[in-house]
């Protein structure tokens, strides 16, 4: 079977009667003043007859700018997608395209997807970093900025001191969310931990930490269980911390994110354990996995990360030589249907 021939510029700039350069200019929106309007359209229209597409890659390797920005995240749904979205908006602004791929928790793949990334030519990464090591993202972060590509790193601080990072108040947030707690009479509050390896994660023991030690109650290492922020370890984490006698059981919860607060609401509930009568919780990110259900949490504007990631981005184009960044966007508590005051 004969292979039909892709059609190229070449027989563009025959069918207008004009050079291969011409060509190139039109339909690259390059120096368009200085070919006549008559001649656009003839370009124009030989294009479209001919069903004639440029290759942006290609182009855009010949100047060196592809206008096509990495970006790399865990999913592509719930609070991601909400990410994604700011992300692409600000891209729209600078007529830029994304090239999105989903990141793997082996080490080796890691890499792999970073390097297919930059010999796409991008002209930026974000990295989204629950999906990540830290330590492979120490080791891929430094092969990027040798290959001097600007990169913008979410939800983690591990490589702040050689990149640009956005993170959320996490310290903060998570003290006020347990003070809430505490306001409400709580004294034996458990925290459902996502484990050491996210910075995201440690800030967020610091918060519960610190208020409970604002209140003069003492940190029980015994009531922090869990190890990640996926659903089952948190279901793990409540069965452990809600299978004692109801007097020594927690009489309220703060979960790292809303999925494993949720995880620990349907342990709850299978055991007959009351919210918030018998029992206050407390999540983290305001995901719609809680929303349905009243979960009291903080909020974070998901879709304002990707903003300003990407806002981020292009400061460093627009300024070469800025000093690494850490970003802090703030977030506040959000007081629903799950906790309730004790005597």
């Amino acid at each position: 079977m004969t292979t039909k021939r892709r059609v190229s510029s070449i027989d563009v700039a025959k069918l207008a009667g004009v050079s291969q350069t011409t060509v190139s200019f039109v339909l690259s929106g390059q120096s368009v003043r200085a070919v006549p309007a008559e001649t656009r359209e003839r370009v124009v229209n030989a294009a479209r007859q001919l069903r004639y597409r440029t290759n942006r890659l290609t182009n855009g390797v010949a100047r060196g700018k592809t206008d096509m920005i990495g970006v790399v995240m865990p999913q592509f749904t719930g609070h991601y997608a909400e990410v994604l979205e700011g992300i692409n908006e600000i891209l729209d602004l600078r007529n830029c395209r994304l090239l999105l791929t989903k990141s793997q928790s082996n080490p080796c793949l890691e890499s792999d997807q970073i390097n297919t990334l930059l010999e796409y030519r991008v002209d930026a990464l974000i990295c989204v970093s629950e999906g990540f090591s830290g330590e492979s993202m120490v080791r891929w972060a430094d092969d990027v900025l040798h290959a001097q590509i600007p990169l913008v790193v979410v939800d983690e601080t591990v490589v702040c001191d050689r990149v640009d990072c956005v993170i959320t108040e996490d310290v903060q947030s998570a003290q006020e969310a347990v003070s809430h707690l505490i306001a409400l009479g709580h004294r034996r509050i458990a925290h459902i931990y996502a484990g050491s390896a996210r910075s995201t994660s440690r800030d967020r023991l610091t918060g519960y930490k610190n208020a409970l030690r604002d209140a003069g109650l003492p940190f029980d290492p015994s009531l922090v269980r869990g190890n990640s922020y996926l659903a089952e370890d948190g279901e793990c984490a409540a069965i452990n911390l809600l299978s004692g006698e109801p007097g020594s059981r927690p009489t309220a919860i703060f979960a790292a994110n809303d999925t494993l607060a949720m995880a620990a609401y349907r342990v709850a509930r299978s055991q007959g354990i009351r919210i918030p009568d018998d029992l206050s919780l407390v999540g983290y990110g305001d995901l719609d996995i809680g929303r349905g259900a009243g979960l009291a949490t903080v909020v974070q504007d998901h879709g304002q990360v990707g903003r300003t990631a990407a806002t981020r981005l292009f400061e460093r184009f627009d300024i070469p030589g800025l000093p690494v960044k850490l970003i802090t966007l703030p977030t506040h508590f959000e007081q629903r249907d799950t906790t309730r005051q004790i005597a």
